[in-house]
C-alpha cells in the first residue's frame, strides 16, 4: 500500500498545526505571561464556567482571572490557579514581576504567607531572648 502524495502532505498539514497550537497553549503563551511586568489593583474577581466534554455536563470545570488595573492605567486579564485566586480580594494590591507566571499580592496583603516569610519570622522569633 503506497501512500500518495496528496495524502502525504495532508499528514504533514495535520502534524504541522497540532504542534503549531500545541506550542502556542504549552510554551508559547507560558512564556508570554512570564515576560509582563506590571503594578496595580484588583478591579475584579471574574469565574468562567467551561464544559470538557459536550457530551459529558459532569466534567465541568472553571477558569479564573484577575482583572487588575495597571498605573498606567491599562486592564491586564490574568488567568490564574485557583490558589492565586483566592490570596486576592478587590482592591488588593496586585505585583506582577518578569520570570514568575502569576501577580502576587503586595506584600502585607492576601491570606497566604509565602514559606521564605515564614522562615524569616520564626528566624526573628528564636532571635528574641
Amino acid at each position: 500500500m503506497e501512500i500518495t502524495r496528496k495524502r502525504k502532505i495532508s499528514l504533514i498539514v495535520l502534524v504541522a498545526s497540532v504542534l503549531v497550537f500545541g506550542g502556542w497553549g504549552f510554551v508559547i503563551s507560558p512564556a508570554i505571561d512570564k515576560g509582563q511586568v506590571y503594578e496595580g489593583t484588583v478591579v475584579e474577581k471574574v469565574t468562567k464556567s467551561k464544559w470538557g466534554h459536550w457530551f459529558d455536563q459532569s466534567n465541568q470545570y472553571k477558569r479564573r482571572y484577575l482583572v487588575i488595573q495597571t498605573q498606567q492605567g491599562k486592564r491586564v486579564h490574568a488567568r490564574v490557579p485557583q490558589h492565586v485566586y483566592r490570596d486576592f480580594e478587590v482592591g488588593d494590591a496586585a505585583i506582577k514581576v518578569k520570570g514568575e507566571r502569576y501577580p502576587k499580592p503586595a506584600l502585607g496583603q492576601g491570606r497566604h504567607i509565602s514559606t521564605g516569610e515564614l522562615f524569616d519570622a520564626l528566624k526573628q522569633r528564636d532571635q528574641e531572648p
